[in-house]
C-alpha cells in the first residue's frame, strides 16, 4: 500500500494574503493634488501679470494722458528681468505639474521631480525677490521725489495694499511650496518606495 499526498488546497489569486503587500501610503493623493493646484493658480498669476505688462505698453499712451505730470520709469517700459523671471516661473510650473501629476499616478519618478521643482523653485524665488525689491526701491524713491505728482499721490493712498497681496501670495506659494518638498521629499520621505508601496504590480 503506497501513501497518499495530502491534498492541497486550491489557490485562489484574488485572495489578498497570498500576496502580503503593505497598505498602499495615503499622503501621495493629497500632497499630488497640492502641487497641481499651487501650479495651476502660479500660472493664472503669472497669465494676468503677462496681460498687465501688455496692457501697459498698449495703452501707454493713455496712461501718459492720466498721469501728465509723469511716472516712474517701471510703469512707462517693460522690465527684461521681470519678463525673464516670469518666464522661469511659468515653465517651472510645468515641472510642478508632472510632479503632481506622476505623484497621483504613484511613479517614483515623482519623487526626484519635485526635488528638481524645489531647488529651482528656491533659486528662481531669490531671484524674483531680488528683481522685485530693486523695483519697488525704485518706485519708492521716485515717489518721494516727485511727491507732488497725481501718480505719486494715487501710489501712497493706495500701493500698498496690492504690495502685501503681491508679497503675501509670492511667499506662501513661490517659498512655502518648493520648501515644503525639499523637507518632505528630502528629508522625510527619502525612498521612491514611500510612493510606490503597496502599489506594485504583482508579476
Amino acid at each position: 500500500m503506497t501513501d497518499t499526498p495530502a491534498a492541497t488546497p486550491p489557490v485562489n489569486p484574488g485572495d489578498p494574503s497570498m500576496f502580503d503587500l503593505p497598505e498602499p501610503q495615503t499622503w501621495p493623493k493629497p500632497v499630488g493634488i497640492t502641487s497641481l493646484s499651487i501650479a495651476g493658480l502660479n500660472l493664472t498669476c503669472f497669465a494676468c501679470a503677462g496681460v498687465g505688462l501688455g496692457m501697459q505698453l498698449i495703452f501707454s499712451e493713455q496712461m501718459a494722458e492720466q498721469f501728465p505730470d509723469g511716472m516712474p520709469p517701471s510703469m512707462t517700459g517693460v522690465s527684461i528681468p521681470m519678463v525673464a523671471s516670469l518666464s522661469m516661473s511659468a515653465i517651472l510650473q510645468g515641472l510642478l505639474i508632472a510632479a503632481g501629476a506622476t505623484l497621483l499616478m504613484r511613479r517614483a519618478i515623482a519623487r526626484p521631480l519635485h526635488l528638481t521643482y524645489a531647488v529651482l523653485g528656491l533659486i528662481v524665488f531669490v531671484i524674483g525677490t531680488i528683481i522685485q525689491v530693486q523695483m519697488q526701491v525704485e518706485m519708492t524713491e521716485w515717489v518721494k521725489a516727485n511727491s507732488t505728482t497725481k501718480f505719486a499721490q494715487q501710489q501712497q493712498a493706495t500701493g500698498w495694499i496690492g504690495e502685501v497681496i503681491g508679497w503675501t501670495i509670492g511667499i506662501l506659494f513661490g517659498f512655502g511650496w518648493p520648501a515644503f518638498c525639499a523637507v518632505w521629499f528630502g528629508l522625510i520621505k527619502r525612498k521612491s518606495t514611500d510612493i510606490t508601496e503597496g502599489v506594485e504590480a504583482v508579476i
